[in-house]
């Protein structure tokens, strides 16, 4: 819990100085070396590095589909249906980002990946 979530606890029981731990380290390591894997698709040719970005996107993009209409794993914050169609959409893509989770990842990676390799 120290490492992978934001929270404060006492150093030696009640009463004692307390820590907070603000920034997760953990999760974010993780992403960062998701990045520097990466570099090898730069290293492709055009037509190869497009093709694999779209597949990476898109199943990030449907990991995150599926995990979040799921409503089970991955977010603190529940999505509700809401009284129209877009306030439902709204309420399925609010994601927690602090701590960082499966779904913020998925989510913005998913995107992000899927825009280079279609262009």
């Amino acid at each position: 819990m120290l490492l992978h979530q934001q929270t404060g606890f006492p150093i030696a029981g009640w009463p004692s100085p307390f820590v907070f731990v603000i920034y997760p380290l953990i999760p974010w390591i993780g992403v960062m070396a998701v990045g520097y894997a990466f570099g090898a698709l730069y290293r492709m040719e055009a037509e190869r590095r497009k093709k694999m970005l779209l597949i990476i996107g898109g199943v990030a993009t449907g990991l995150f589909i599926m995990l979040r209409a799921w409503d089970v794993y991955g977010d603190p914050s529940h999505w509700k249906r809401q009284a129209t169609a877009i306030f439902t959409v709204l309420s399925f893509v609010n994601t927690t980002k602090y701590p960082p989770s499966l779904f913020i990842s998925a989510d913005d990676d998913g995107a992000g990946n899927s825009l280079p390799g279609s262009v």
